[in-house]
């Protein structure tokens, strides 16, 4: 099995059918529970441990992570890339320790760890890739149909919930893709 891989939800199961390690980052316990036994992980580490989360990921991941999918940025970033194995990747698509902040985040402060383990960083956004939408759409549905991949949804219904909904995706409450059932009628 490939060495170990920090993953989000649906990348990590993602990488678990492809023979992936795979190592899930939560800010509860609960949520680590939910990543290993509901969507199969390997392992997930609270980030609000009481070891600290560069350590933790050090435990889970003692020779380097290989593979990391950010979405966080900030601290959450720095821990990673104190953490990687050498060739790395770290694949990034957000960071949501920034958004809605009026003040300019400041870059973790050992992105030197890209050099000396020659590691890469590269955005990601898939609106970039529209030409393979049909080939994604056709492997989803069958991981989804098979059970292999599950599609976690929290969902509240009625615009009247929207900024509550949006508040609690942010603070981390949520678990799954955030959805919104608006009513016509």
């Amino acid at each position: 099995m490939p060495q170990a891989a920090l993953w989000g939800r649906w990348q990590g199961q993602i990488a678990k059918l492809k023979g992936v390690r795979t190592v899930g980052i939560a800010r509860s316990e609960e949520k680590c529970l939910r990543l290993v036994d509901e969507l199969g992980y390997d392992l997930a580490i609270n980030r609000r441990s009481a070891e600290g989360l560069d350590s933790a990921i050090a435990s889970a991941c003692p020779d380097g992570a290989y593979i990391y999918f950010d979405s966080v940025g900030g601290s959450m970033l720095e821990a990673a890339l104190a953490s990687l194995a050498g060739g790395a990747r770290i694949i990034r698509c957000g960071a949501i320790t920034s958004y809605g902040t009026t003040e300019a985040v400041p870059d973790p402060g050992n992105l030197f760890e890209l050099v000396t383990k020659e590691a890469t960083m590269q955005g990601f956004m898939c609106h970039f890739r529209h030409q393979r939408y049909d080939e994604a759409r056709q492997h989803l549905g069958e991981w989804i149909q098979s059970g292999q991949l599950k599609a976690i949804e929290c969902q509240l219904d009625g615009i009247e919930n929207a900024a509550k909904v949006l508040c609690n995706m942010f603070e981390g409450k949520n678990f799954g893709k955030t959805l919104i059932k608006v009513f016509m009628g």
